[in-house]
């Protein structure tokens, strides 16, 4: 059943948001948020608790969540200074405070808590954790200059290339994209000198990347130019039973 507040009316089993008859856009991920917080709004929800309900099993940071909280605050029209609908309670979490008018029917589990309540318990847990960006520079250029074939061995030997360079430094690939490699220093292992470990993986895996023998044969006028970043912050590491 929905709920109804202010002038909005939200249907968590539909993902539906409507404002005075009129329906609001909110994407999926911005649905479940609300969903979750209106069903536990007799409470403060941290934000540890909501990583590990939306995102399950994914390497996600208080970045992520915060843009997603703010996306539902731009659909409430609850962005100013004093927000009337969404608190954040600063070091504990959020909290949805506006008077709601209560269902005529208990939720089914599925709607109540679409973001897990009918999954089994999850196994997660908060680390901090340094996370590594390795962007390959003009990568759609390169990819038309090599052809599909010389494009994907390029890609295998960066891949290889990583690997090597991340195993002494206790690094974890993530799925690599058509663009680049992305490795995570701190999870699932905890690492205290995380932050040590990538920056010194970053120097030596662009140095590789630059002056290795096969990459330099397939590009023409050198080695590869590559795009790095760093980044770190608190991330929600596990997955469900």
């Amino acid at each position: 059943m929905p709920y109804s507040f202010s002038a909005y009316r939200f249907d968590p089993a539909r993902y539906e948001l409507t404002h005075a008859g009129m329906p609001v856009p909110l994407r999926p991920k911005g649905c479940e948020l609300l969903a979750y917080l209106l069903t536990h709004r007799d409470r403060v929800v941290s934000k540890e608790e909501l990583l590990a309900r939306l995102w399950p099993g994914q390497y996600v940071g208080d970045a992520v969540l915060h843009a997603c909280v703010l996306a539902v605050r731009k659909a409430l029209h609850d962005t100013g200074r004093t927000p009337s609908l969404l608190h954040t309670v600063r070091g504990r979490g959020y909290r949805f405070v506006a008077p709601v008018e209560e269902p005529n029917h208990p939720l089914p589990t599925s709607a109540a808590d679409p973001a897990g309540a009918s999954m089994p318990p999850a196994h997660e847990e908060y680390k901090l954790v340094t996370v590594l960006c390795c962007g390959l520079a003009d990568a759609p250029a390169l990819a038309a200059q090599l052809g599909p074939e010389g494009w994907y061995r390029l890609l295998q030997t960066v891949v290889g290339i990583t690997l090597a360079v991340l195993q002494p430094y206790g690094g974890t690939l993530m799925p690599p994209t058509s663009e680049g490699v992305t490795a995570v220093f701190g999870a699932p292992v905890a690492q205290e000198d995380h932050p040590r470990r990538a920056v010194l993986a970053a120097l030596e895996l662009r140095q590789r990347l630059r002056d290795h023998a096969a990459l330099r044969a397939q590009i023409t006028g050198g080695g590869l130019a590559v795009q790095m970043g760093l980044h770190a912050g608190s991330v929600v590491v596990g997955a469900r039973a």
